[in-house]
């Protein structure tokens, strides 16, 4: 039961992995780590605020304010600049869901925007900015030399 609560707070290990793959710092708070007996993931306490993990084979696992760091808050494209705007929606129909995108405000347009994604609806918070984060990187959009 609290491991499911503590999940929450980080993304699934499907979207640690993809954000490892296109180079995202493996230093985390948590992180995934491999059970020797029988080789599934489980979610770890890292050695402290930033560190790195035990071994080679283990996962950063970004709580939602680690990846709140590493997404950028605003992007240039040109003249135009897109500022990150992320949001809790609340409606009598949904109980309540993270929605995240760059908006530029002059012509009232996004970059980068999960608004019509439904399957993102059901996302945690953690789980929205990874997927932003993701977005951000396959679009040349993130520095990470910039977040040491």
């Amino acid at each position: 039961m609290l491991n499911e609560r503590i999940e929450e707070l980080v993304p699934s290990l499907e979207l640690c992995l993809q954000l490892r793959a296109l180079g995202m710092p493996q230093e985390s708070v948590f992180y995934w780590s491999r059970r020797q007996s029988d080789q599934r993931y489980e979610l770890k306490l890292g050695r402290g605020s930033g560190a790195a993990s035990d071994t080679e084979s283990d996962i950063a696992a970004p709580t939602s304010a680690e990846l709140g760091r590493l997404l950028p808050a605003g992007i240039d494209r040109g003249a135009d600049h897109f500022w990150l705007v992320f949001r809790t929606v609340k409606s009598a129909l949904v109980d309540g869901w993270y929605w995240a995108g760059y908006y530029e405000a002059e012509e009232e347009r996004y970059l980068y925007d999960t608004h019509d994604a439904k399957e993102w609806a059901t996302l945690s918070e953690a789980a929205t900015r990874a997927q932003m984060l993701i977005e951000v990187i396959r679009g040349g959009d993130a520095d990470f030399a910039a977040h040491p």
